[in-house]
């Protein structure tokens, strides 16, 4: 009865154990799904930035390509009026040659090269701003990029810690079975499961219990983790 006893109080303290470690586990899992929900919000948040940046690139490329619109438009209107400037210099260069003293030649000459120089400053100054355009939307490309990176790294994280706590669970599940089983036996069939050779005749029911929970509904890391956790009896018996 003493020997008894005493192995009560162990299964007892043991539970106490076991006890606390699932009350840890517990808080360990809320503060689990707060950092989940804590992360789901934040790949909302990216999922919306995203969004947006998104918008923006569509938006500025349309507007990159109704400004290369009128850029054209403008440059072939001003090849026509340089076109169209080239014949009126050929017509006043036959008209000079027979009507305009020499004067009167230069001073409109010299302003036409200066129209020319005009008009080819504002063509390299559109060019360089169509320029400029072209490398904010790339930044922004880059930008879009980066978030998606970013939140498929969030999602390989989050689904590992929810690996790691469903591997806890099981272990905790798996000692509760165990302790239950050994406080519910009389005392004698107690001393028997406890005795080392009857730990070893018990073997096969124990691996057939872990084959009956590796059936196709129990996830694999379930039944991996069973076999790395020390049976309860084996440790009363070691204690003994």
């Amino acid at each position: 009865m003493i020997m008894a006893k005493s192995k009560l109080e162990i299964a007892l303290s043991a539970k106490e154990r076991v006890t606390s470690l699932a009350d840890s586990l517990a808080g360990s899992l809320e503060k689990l799904k707060k950092n989940k929900e804590a992360a789901k919000q934040e790949e909302c948040l990216l999922i919306a930035q995203k969004t947006v940046t998104e918008m923006e690139t569509q938006k500025t490329k349309l507007e990159i390509d109704e400004k290369e619109r009128k850029l054209n438009s403008n440059l072939d209107e001003l090849e026509k009026a340089k076109q169209a400037e080239d014949l009126v210099l050929e017509k006043l260069e036959s008209l000079i040659e027979d009507k305009m003293e020499r004067f009167e030649y230069e001073y409109l000459s010299r302003h036409a090269s200066l129209a020319e120089e005009t008009a080819e400053k504002k063509v390299a100054a559109a060019e360089a701003w169509v320029e400029a355009l072209r490398a904010s939307t790339k930044a922004v490309l880059m930008k879009t990029g980066t978030l998606m990176r970013e939140s498929g790294m969030m999602r390989v994280e989050e689904e590992r810690q929810v690996f790691r706590t469903a591997r806890s669970f099981s272990t905790k599940r798996l000692a509760e079975d165990e302790t239950h089983m050994f406080k519910g036996i009389p005392e004698a069939e107690a001393e028997s499961y406890l005795s080392p050779k009857l730990v070893r005749k018990s073997t096969p029911v124990q691996r057939g219990k872990s084959r009956r929970c590796s059936s196709a509904g129990t996830p694999t890391f379930f039944v991996i983790k069973k076999k790395k956790v020390p049976k309860l009896v084996k440790i009363f018996s070691l204690k003994r």
